[in-house]
């Protein structure tokens, strides 16, 4: 399940009524099931993950990471690690594994057996009034690298500025 993808399969497969449908009102007739199960599997393929919103700084101290939220946070909270890496580049780092909140409800609960593995970004955009550009690429299965730009086009720290990243 979540943050991995999934299918109809996933889910046990078509189902099939086991006896006619008494109430359509209270039951599900079992191939409307199927088709309802199928539309959220297919959903997992493609829905974002999680964002960060984040106010840049060249010291790491002082960068601040505004909302994050992601798939997994409702059981894995740990916030992901902003880092300065250079004038112009910064990585977001979120943990290798993670928990989903499926897994973590059974008894025992199962723990970080999620593997966190960004697929795309969906979209990178600065606030504010003043032009500046950023451009996020995924560095490796859970680090995305944030470029920033001034309206020149050079690198540039943009201290005190707001990026949002949308990721899957």
């Amino acid at each position: 399940m979540l943050p991995n993808s999934s299918d109809l399969a996933s889910y046990g497969g078509v189902k099939v009524n086991y006896a006619p449908v008494e109430n359509p009102q209270t039951d599900f007739d079992a191939p409307t099931l199927s088709q309802m199960i199928g539309d959220a599997a297919s959903s997992t393929r493609t829905v974002p993950r999680g964002y960060v919103r984040l106010t840049l700084n060249a010291t790491d101290g002082y960068i601040v990471l505004n909302s994050w939220d992601a798939v997994w946070k409702s059981v894995t909270t740990t916030v992901p690690v902003i880092h300065h890496a250079a004038t112009g580049t910064y990585t977001i780092t979120f943990p290798t594994v993670v928990s989903d909140e499926w897994d973590a409800a059974q008894q025992p609960p199962v723990l970080n057996n999620n593997t966190v593995n960004i697929m795309a970004i969906y979209g990178c955009d600065v606030e504010g009034s003043t032009l500046a550009f950023a451009q996020a690429t995924i560095s490796s299965a859970n680090v995305i690298t944030l470029y920033t730009f001034n309206s020149a086009g050079s690198a540039n720290d943009l201290a005190s500025t707001v990026v949002n990243v949308v990721f899957r």
